[in-house]
């Protein structure tokens, strides 16, 4: 081996030391309960709007706990389609809407129905779920909302341009908190927003036949894999920072935590090479980046809770 690539290989191995150290001095990552579109508060309540359910009405089925569509499916202990409509006026209208002659009793019905039928749906897609699934998608309101919320916690910072996800790139990391496991995402594949709603298909016609997860060949669209230029350092730092926001908005880490690797990824790319060795290169940075990855994904091996007061890390 040359010298030169002794010394490359000697100054990747201290960045990887000083990296993997500073590691084990970050808040414990933990990563939250998967937030699936029956667990939104959000969606549940614009269903409600969607079709007529009164503002008064809302407020007394989330006093009763029943504030999203995993909860209200069971409030009953029946299937929907077998209860008896003295059963759901006991149990459901006389204790939201007092009357059990309510005109706003078959709404009720209705979004008990709905919840049934999304909570058993999701139920069988976690069951079925394997590696070849496309990635679960948070639902656009529940994406809305975490945004908003995310801004405001950075202002006067704003999340646009650049900084501004894909909603591919938050599904993505959605899919690893779903799962349970945390996996590496290219930088390329950090990408923005705007590039997601400027990807025009030409071929949107084209279709493609695949397995499902019961081994069923069935016809799906053919799904294009959009990418970001990461080749300046420049670049690199503005996917980063989407991959940051993404991954708050996922739940899976905070934008806080994710800065410090940032953070750190670039002082040591700009770190002034001691004499005799060469400077850090950005390839030596992605490789660094793989290596967190690899190390957050053993300590989390165990599970993937939030904290008690369900903040993130």
């Amino acid at each position: 081996m040359s010298l030169s690539k002794i010394l490359k290989v000697f100054c990747l191995h201290y960045m990887f030391s000083s990296i993997i150290c500073h590691i084990s001095h970050l808040p414990q990552i933990r990563l939250s309960v998967s937030m699936a579109l029956v667990d939104s508060e959000v969606v549940f309540k614009a269903r409600c709007d969607e079709i007529g359910v009164a503002e008064d009405t809302c407020q007394k089925l989330k006093a009763r706990g029943w504030s999203m569509f995993g909860s209200f499916a069971f409030s009953v202990s029946t299937n929907p389609s077998q209860i008896s409509d003295d059963d759901f006026e006991a149990k459901v209208v006389v204790q939201i809407l007092v009357d059990a002659n309510h005109r706003h009793a078959a709404k009720l019905r209705r979004l008990l129905f709905e919840s049934y039928a999304m909570t058993a749906s999701e139920l069988k897609r976690r069951a079925e779920s394997t590696e070849s699934d496309t990635p679960k998608k948070l639902p656009s309101q529940e994406i809305a909302v975490r945004f908003n919320r995310l801004e405001a916690k950075l202002s006067p910072l704003k999340i646009e341009s650049v900084m501004d996800p894909s909603h591919q790139l938050i599904n993505n990391i959605a899919q690893c908190l779903d799962d349970g496991r945390l996996k590496y995402i290219e930088w390329a594949r950090c990408t923005t927003r705007a590039s997601e709603v400027n990807n025009l298909k030409e071929d949107s016609n084209l279709k493609v036949w695949k397995a499902d997860s019961s081994g069923h060949i069935k016809q799906a669209e053919k799904t294009d894999i959009v990418k970001c230029d990461v080749r300046t350092d420049l670049e690199v730092l503005n996917a980063l920072k989407r991959r940051g926001v993404a991954y708050e908005i996922a739940r899976v880490m905070s934008f806080e935590v994710h800065e410090l690797i940032v953070n750190l990824l670039f002082q040591e790319l700009q770190r002034d090479p001691l004499d005799g060795f060469g400077r850090i290169s950005m390839s030596q940075v992605a490789s660094a980046d793989r290596e967190i990855h690899l190390k957050l994904a053993e300590l989390t091996r165990a599970g993937l809770p939030m904290g008690p007061l369900g903040e993130l890390p």
